[in-house]
């Protein structure tokens, strides 16, 4: 099952570093840090943010995915509009999408960091007839199917305000298994798997989480895929920030 998209959109990861978590200043400062390092507004991959590693920031954007009905559903959104949904504590989600290009306005609070994968894939259970084999767990089960896509990920890039981000591939993350309730809505236009009830799923792919930004206009633009699958999406997010 293609997650969403950003296939735009977790990972096991530790330590956390006073200096990870700080934000850019909203001074010159910030054009500065990002001429010495195009990487001066991501968190790091083995960073803790907000008390969350990024498996579990990944887990919250797909429960964040999950709750909405057809109508509502931030992965099919070609304005911005559905992006300021039931958005709350220190980080914004963005959401990606089905595979299209896009070009999105949003609004986002001075002192929120962003979240979005650039290409994501998930499984879940109960799905079908699909089932574990004798002596396997779910969590197994589950995770070997993301396992099995994420070496086909290879379309990956990321600009913020025109500069180029470079070393995506260490933003890979292997299979996390969570909990979620969904919308039972989404089975009729998103996941027929998904019940209404409580259930299991595993995602992997490429997160990444941007540090809170300064004030004023900003622009993210990233493309994800699989060439395999013929996937490809192509996001770029006009940004607010005040």
């Amino acid at each position: 099952m293609v997650a969403v998209g950003i296939i735009a959109i977790g990972i096991y990861f530790s330590g956390c570093k006073k200096s990870e978590e700080s934000s850019p200043s909203g001074s010159g400062n910030a054009d500065e840090s990002m001429a010495k390092s195009q990487n001066a507004y991501i968190f790091p991959k083995s960073a803790s943010m907000y008390g969350k590693t990024y498996a579990q920031w990944g887990a919250e954007w797909w429960r964040w995915i999950f709750s909405f009905d057809c109508a509502h559903l931030p992965l099919v959104d070609h304005t911005g509009a559905l992006q300021n949904q039931n958005q709350s504590g220190p980080v914004f989600f963005l959401g990606g999408s089905g595979g299209t290009v896009e070009t999105r306005a949003v609004t986002v609070p001075a002192d929120k960091a962003i979240l979005f994968p650039l290409v994501n894939y998930y499984a879940n259970y109960p799905c079908g007839s699909s089932q574990p084999t004798a002596g396997e767990t779910v969590e197994h089960f589950l995770s070997a199917q993301v396992e099995d896509v994420l070496p086909l990920m290879d379309q990956l890039s990321l600009s913020i305000d025109g500069n180029s981000i470079g070393n995506l591939a260490d933003y890979l993350s292997s299979p996390y298994v969570f909990n979620y309730t969904g919308n039972a809505n989404l089975a009729t236009c998103y996941d027929n798997c998904i019940t209404g009830t409580q259930q299991q799923a595993s995602s992997g792919g490429y997160w990444i989480m941007i540090k809170p930004l300064p004030v004023g206009q900003h622009a993210i633009h990233f493309t994800g895929g699989a060439t395999a699958f013929n996937f490809l999406v192509d996001i770029t997010y006009n940004l607010t920030i005040q």
